[in-house]
C-alpha cells in the first residue's frame, strides 16, 4: 500500500474508532452482520490497541514522504491520529497547530497560481480551490476531539489568519455540526 494511502486510512480508522459512540455506529451499520454490534467495545478495543501499535512502531511516525497536494510529511499524519487516539484538552491544540501549516501552504500555493493572471482568470491554474486534506482532517478531528472544543480552536484559528489560508479551515467550521449530537 502506497505511504500516501497508509496515511489516509489511518486517520479514517482512528477518526472512527474514536469518533463514534455505540449509538452512533448502530445507525451506521444497519445489519448484525456487517459487525458486531452486540458489544460497541468488543471490537472498538482491540482495533484501537493496533492503531496504536501501528501507530508508535511505524517508521512513518518520523517520514518525510510527502502526502497531499500540499506535500505534507507523512508524519503529521501519523502525529494527528495520534493525537485523536489520545483525546483530550492537550491533543487539540498540536493538531490545529499542524492544520494551519498546511493552511499557510495552502496559501501559498494559490497565491502563486493567482501570479499567472491569464490562468487564474480562466479557470486554469493548477490549484485545488479547497484543499480536501485539511477540510476532512478537521473534521475527524473534531468529531474525535468534540465537536465544541475543537470549533473553539478552529475559530480562533481563523481568526489570527484571515487570508487566503483560512479557506480551506473556514470551508470545515462551517461544516461542522451545531452541537456535539449534531
Amino acid at each position: 500500500m502506497h505511504p500516501q494511502q497508509q496515511a489516509y486510512l489511518l486517520v479514517a480508522a482512528t477518526g472512527m474508532v474514536r469518533g463514534f459512540g455505540a449509538g452512533q455506529a448502530a445507525t451506521v451499520w444497519q445489519s448484525e452482520t456487517d459487525f458486531d454490534m452486540y458489544d460497541y467495545a468488543e471490537w472498538r478495543i482491540p482495533i484501537e490497541r493496533h492503531l496504536r501499535l501501528l501507530i508508535s512502531e511505524s517508521p512513518n511516525r518520523r517520514g518525510v514522504v510527502t502526502v497531499g497536494a500540499l506535500s505534507t510529511p507523512i508524519r503529521v499524519y501519523w502525529d494527528i491520529a495520534s493525537r485523536l487516539l489520545r483525546p483530550g484538552p492537550d491533543a487539540t491544540g498540536p493538531v490545529i497547530g499542524h492544520l494551519r501549516v498546511m493552511a499557510q501552504r495552502y496559501g501559498t500555493a494559490v497565491d502563486l497560481a493567482m501570479a499567472n493572471e491569464r490562468l487564474w482568470s480562466n479557470a486554469a491554474a493548477p490549484v485545488d480551490v479547497c484543499d480536501v486534506d485539511i477540510t476532512a482532517l478537521a473534521l475527524i478531528a473534531a468529531r474525535a476531539l468534540g465537536v465544541d472544543r475543537f470549533r473553539s480552536a478552529l475559530r480562533s484559528a481563523l481568526a489570527e489568519n484571515p487570508g487566503l489560508e483560512s479557506v480551506p479551515l473556514g470551508i470545515a467550521d462551517a461544516m461542522l455540526p451545531d452541537t456535539e449530537r449534531g
